[in-house]
């Protein structure tokens, strides 16, 4: 096996390596302990009820809410303007 002094690689490199170690595990060899079992469905459990996660807190029309007065002016009236050829 050839060695590789790791200090000397930027971290591009180092980022790359990570990625073909990771690439070379086959699923036989990436198995989880029980704990890790255990924190993994722990988080996923947590994600699937955390609905605003990545949602700006102004962004209303993901959660299909009506946006609160507090982050903006309230619309009382609504026109419709035609703007064609008269």
């Amino acid at each position: 096996m050839a060695t590789l002094d790791i200090a000397r690689l930027t971290v591009a490199e180092k980022l790359d390596l990570i990625g073909e170690l990771w690439d070379s595990l086959g699923a036989e060899e990436a198995t989880l302990t029980p704990a890790q079992e255990a924190e993994l469905l722990r988080r996923v459990a947590t994600f699937a009820f955390a609905h605003d996660v990545g949602v700006a807190h102004d962004d209303h029309v993901a959660h299909g809410l009506a946006p609160s007065p507090a982050f903006g002016p309230q619309v009382e009236h609504v026109v419709q303007v035609d703007v064609g050829q008269q």
